[in-house]
């Protein structure tokens, strides 16, 4: 008998070994026979099936048939056999851990002689709790409507079985999408925070699968997670309350809602590497420190909370490990990097503040310096009517100083000091500046201001004028 027991870690790399005890000897025609219906017998056992990338994985062999099946052969090998003992391998040491059921005594014969026509299920009547979750309470979720009936419904037991922390029968033999689904339902679903991986368990017999359970892994208790979670429904309430139009229901847009939580969470939350709890949303509405899947896991939530679908990017951007969103905001999808929004400039006046670059961006423009790990198809993003610029007339096609010169005088009329504005190209962009910063008509149109801050992110054309 040959086990076999190995992990994944989270990138994919196998760790397993195989052990096999070898045997080979002789003996009487008569005993042999007994010992060869014997092992036929015991065909019908628990193995752990293939393992996919990218999960963490737990895989189980019965301990109970196995000793058994130990026991049985060990006493043959004392007939027949010369056996060569091996050290124990690491699986052997580690099976009690993976224990799932122990055969009794009582029930052992029953048991082994059952034939694979008794015991193996047709593949229409896979063993499945199926899900309480209905397919509507999912149907607002972007990456949940990327999948088939089949899938969807895999996708609501694997929610159900990490959100109620228990051992759930799936209602597939195919382990092949189980990585995807994972990875969807993390990207659905920001409000599950403490879910860190799921494992998966078959059960085979004579190596055909009969049924797969998962579970999730978590990384905090029940206890934990259940204390965040009350403690941040005040806070959401007390966010959500100031959105335009969320408390007297009257009409607003989409823009106006996401332009309220972007500037909420850029302006309550401070960029800090190493700070507890980053990567989800518990940094942010509750430590109000945090980095950039913390922005764009709040970000996302609370547009859900609004009712506008949002998603959760992953990739890299300026060279580095990166998560921003996709959101459906007024009928299109843009992209946003709320991490990106959050600045900071040398400034008497002020030393940080909401930059609109990233805000309502298309796919080209995003693109330029981030890259998604496609572990999601990214929605398309292609509409410019709702980026923040366009939206708000402080977006150039050409070099009018005039112009942007006309921006600055009402912003600081209106009692503001920051100036934002995008352009078409960096050649607008270059003579802009020739005219405003080198040749200093920038104070032709600011009053009592004897000095300005500026900078320019040439990735997105757009400048910021701190005065």
């Amino acid at each position: 008998m040959q086990n076999y027991d190995g992990n994944y870690n989270h990138y994919g790399n196998n760790n397993g070994s195989y052990h096999r005890k070898k045997r080979g000897g002789c003996g009487c025609l008569s005993v042999m026979i007994v010992a060869v219906l014997i092992i036929l017998a015991l065909s019908i056992v628990r193995l752990p099936g293939e393992l996919v990338a990218n999960l963490n994985i737990e895989t189980v062999t019965d301990p109970g048939f196995e000793d058994f099946y130990d026991l049985i052969m060990d006493s043959i090998s004392e007939i027949f056999y010369h056996e060569t003992e091996t050290e124990p391998s690491a699986q052997d040491e580690s099976k009690d851990k993976h224990e799932t059921k122990a055969v009794k005594e009582s029930e052992k014969e029953n048991t082994i002689i059952k034939t694979p026509e008794e015991t193996l299920p047709e593949r229409s009547e896979v063993p499945s709790e199926s899900a309480s979750l209905s397919d509507s309470s999912q149907a607002g979720y972007y990456c949940y409507n990327l999948l088939n009936d089949d899938l969807k419904l895999v996708y609501r037991e694997i929610l159900e079985a990490i959100t109620e922390r228990k051992e759930k029968s799936l209602s597939t033999l195919d382990t092949t999408e189980l990585n995807t689904i994972y990875n969807y339902i993390v990207a659905d679903h920001p409000e599950i925070f403490y879910s860190s991986g799921i494992h998966y368990t078959q059960e085979l017999i004579n190596g055909t699968v009969t049924s797969i359970k998962v579970r999730g892994q978590y990384s905090m208790d029940e206890e934990t997670a259940a204390s965040y979670e009350a403690s941040m429904v005040p806070v959401i309430q007390s966010i959500l309350v100031n959105v335009p139009g969320y408390v007297d229901g009257t009409e607003t847009s989409d823009y106006e809602k996401i332009k309220y939580i972007y500037d909420y969470i850029i302006e309550n939350t401070e960029y800090v590497p190493g700070s507890d709890e980053n990567q989800n949303i518990v940094s942010v509405l509750l430590n109000h420190r945090s980095v950039c899947n913390g922005y764009a896991k709040t970000f996302q939530y609370l547009s859900q909370q609004l009712g506008i679908p949002a998603v959760l990017v992953t990739g890299y951007a300026e060279g580095g490990l990166h998560a921003w969103n996709a959101v459906l905001m007024d009928g299109a999808w843009y992209q946003f990097d709320v991490t990106f929004g959050d600045s900071q400039i040398s400034s008497e006046k002020t030393s940080s503040f909401t930059n609109y670059a990233y805000f309502g961006l298309t796919d080209q423009q995003m693109n330029v310096n981030h890259s998604d790990l496609g572990t999601i198809p990214v929605p398309s993003c292609t509409s410019t009517s709702g980026n923040y610029f366009i939206k708000n007339g402080t977006y150039f096609d050409n070099a009018d100083a005039g112009a942007v010169g006309e921006l600055a005088r009402s912003v600081q009329a209106s009692g503001g000091n920051i100036v934002q504005f995008r352009t078409d190209s960096s050649e607008t962009m270059s003579a802009l500046m020739d005219s405003l910063f080198t040749n200093q008509r920038i104070y032709d149109y600011l009053d009592n201001v004897r000095s300005f801050n500026y900078t320019l992110i040439d990735s997105q054309n757009t400048m910021i004028i701190i005065f």
